[in-house]
């Protein structure tokens, strides 16, 4: 959300700063809409941006929420500046980041110390974001163009904005981005639909989409570009119908439980594999040592849902598994591309 234009002053080092309060969902399925659940990256969030102008120079951000002390904003990129912190509830978001009035403060190398103030007030929180033809959306014909659309975001067209990203799944490229106010293929806060041109799309693949809608709360124009926003976003996958003939790269495993090196594992808990890519139905897994008895293992693929089906295997044992046994996961360990 870095970026959200307002009538800016000169400043040779800091180009844009954004404070977030949001909130962020996953939909699952055509007509259900969730907040995220876990704590790590939790439904409500708090979030502050700050883009550098090139050769900037700044040794220090922070931004304190009213009531409350300096938070530092760390460095992320050559010259972007990005704090995020999640939280369970939005009470819990409003007990560490209150509404009122935000101070960023910034010591610079050509500008010195710049205080600002941001209003973040008011919970003028946009409509939930809900995508109305996600069922479409998981048959896209990659050789045309692809209408997605949602529901209205309840903001006006000059006080906010809507952001569309689609990531590949399997690379993590992001393939189609809507732009920043200002810039080519920005949407407007009224917006309820984009256009995905045909061939941005590879036939075979699934996407992460986000969408986001954002409602300004108010703005600082005395150094650089200051917004302080609310959002709402939801997170799904989209699919494209056919068979990519050029994929001929190995299925990788991401994330799964128990994670990697866990240890005090109950002895009766069950494990997920997760997979960047749809597998085939058919398992074959061998199991080795650690006196573990393969007949006891049973399996099962999940369903469409929060994830592509058959991109996440459950595995459960019959019975209790050996204390102190250890389970090494390979994928391909003949080397195959299959």
């Amino acid at each position: 959300l870095s970026g959200c234009a307002v009538p800016a002053s000169w400043a040779a080092d800091v180009l844009s700063y954004v404070v977030v309060k949001g909130e962020s969902y996953e939909q699952p399925t055509p007509s259900v809409v969730g907040l995220v659940p876990d704590e790590e990256w939790g439904g409500s969030f708090f979030n502050a941006f700050v883009d550098l102008a090139d050769g900037a120079a700044i040794t220090s951000a922070s931004v304190a929420p009213p009531g409350r002390a300096p938070m530092p904003i760390p460095v992320t990129g050559e010259t972007h500046l990005e704090l995020e912190r999640y939280f369970s509830t939005r009470a819990d978001l409003d007990a560490a980041c209150p509404n009122g009035t935000y101070t960023v403060n910034f010591e610079t190398t050509h500008d010195g110390t710049q205080t600002l103030e941001l209003p973040v007030d008011g919970d003028l929180y946009p409509n939930l974001p809900r995508v109305t033809n996600l069922a479409a959306a998981r048959a896209i014909n990659a050789l045309a163009d692809f209408t997605l659309q949602w529901v209205a975001t309840g903001v006006g067209p000059a006080s906010g904005m809507v952001s569309v990203k689609i990531e590949d799944r399997m690379t993590w490229e992001t393939v189609f981005a809507t732009g920043m106010p200002g810039e080519p293929g920005a949407l407007p806060g009224d917006a309820t639909s984009v256009v995905v041109p045909a061939g941005t799309l590879t036939a075979g693949h699934v996407y992460d989409l986000n969408i986001t809608f954002v409602r300004f709360a108010g703005g600082n124009s005395s150094y650089g570009n200051g917004m302080g926003v609310y959002a709402r976003s939801v997170n799904t996958w989209v699919r494209t119908a056919g068979t990519d003939a050029t994929d001929v790269a190995a299925p990788w495993s991401w994330g799964g439980e128990p994670w990697d090196g866990m240890q005090d594992v109950p002895r009766n808990s069950a494990a997920m594999a997760r997979f960047d890519e749809p597998m085939a139905a058919a398992i074959d897994i061998a199991w080795d040592g650690g006196g573990i008895a393969p007949s006891k293992m049973s399996y099962r693929w999940n369903a469409d849902g929060p994830d592509p089906a058959r991109t996440r295997l459950f595995i459960s044992y019959n019975g209790l598994m050996p204390a102190s046994a250890g389970i090494e996961s390979r994928m391909n360990p003949d080397g195959s591309t299959a």
